[in-house]
């Protein structure tokens, strides 16, 4: 069957390569990049949750023409459930690792709430990106800030790869990669909560969760597991052979 895997914010589809070099003797696998991230176009597009779910869409509608197993990884996940949650006809199954619940601070695009003076503001503010902005942004994307966020994330505390901290510097090199940063930091939060996505859920669901992941810790894992039938826990780029022994199994 089909796999297709998701992604977290401020990487790429290259992060589940040790599981795509492995599933792919028996399954059929696809990673994208979504808008504004990785290798993918970082041009003046408006990007959200919503963005992307359509941009997911369109790929299993016209790329992979039939019903696939969605695994998502933090951003990834919240999106495998909010694309399954709007096209079940789309989506068999789903593998969640370590997936995010929430997803932007901004109101939803429709409600009141994002029209109000502060989101103006600072709307307004993010459109003049002077001297400041490139000054914070040239920080977040430095090496050693890289090095540090992924030290917080990853149960090994030596240094990471530098192939690694090369490749998420890169994808910010790009023209445009501080306007689609500063528009998905600003984007609005999905008209549909992540419970209300998941109690609309008609597929299977295998819940895959790092025990010491300091963010999206297990306690969201069990939390999704008192909503949905079954849940396992364990996760892509640190235990790939674990995870790919579930998938495996499970798919």
């Amino acid at each position: 069957p089909p796999i297709l895997m998701l992604h977290g914010f401020g990487v790429g589809s290259w992060h589940f390569h040790r599981n795509w070099e492995d599933l792919q003797h028996d399954h059929r696998v696809w990673a994208v990049d979504l808008l504004g991230q990785g290798e993918c176009a970082q041009g003046p597009l408006f990007f959200s949750v919503d963005t992307w779910t359509r941009q997911l869409e369109a790929f299993l509608e016209q790329v992979v023409r039939e019903p696939a197993y969605v695994a998502g990884n933090s951003l990834g996940g919240y999106l495998a459930v909010m694309l399954a949650a709007r096209r079940p006809d789309l989506v068999k199954g789903l593998t969640l690792l370590n997936a995010t619940p929430f997803w932007a601070f901004r109101p939803p695009r429709a409600s009141a709430q994002a029209r109000s003076w502060l989101w103006r503001a600072l709307d307004r503010a993010a459109g003049s990106s002077g001297r400041v902005a490139w000054a914070t942004w040239d920080t977040l994307r430095s090496p050693a800030t890289i090095s540090a966020m992924l030290q917080l994330v990853y149960a090994d505390k030596s240094p990471p790869d530098p192939p690694l901290i090369s490749r998420i510097v890169e994808a910010t090199q790009h023209p445009g990669a501080l306007d689609a940063f500063t528009s998905i930091v600003l984007s609005p939060k999905g008209e549909l909560s992540f419970d209300e996505l998941l109690d609309r859920l008609a597929c299977p669901v295998l819940l895959l969760y790092g025990k010491e992941d300091p963010w999206v810790r297990p306690l969201w894992g069990q939390r999704l597991k008192r909503r949905l039938p079954e849940a396992m826990h364990c996760p892509h780029h640190e235990t790939p052979a674990a995870v790919n022994r579930a998938l495996r199994a499970w798919v």
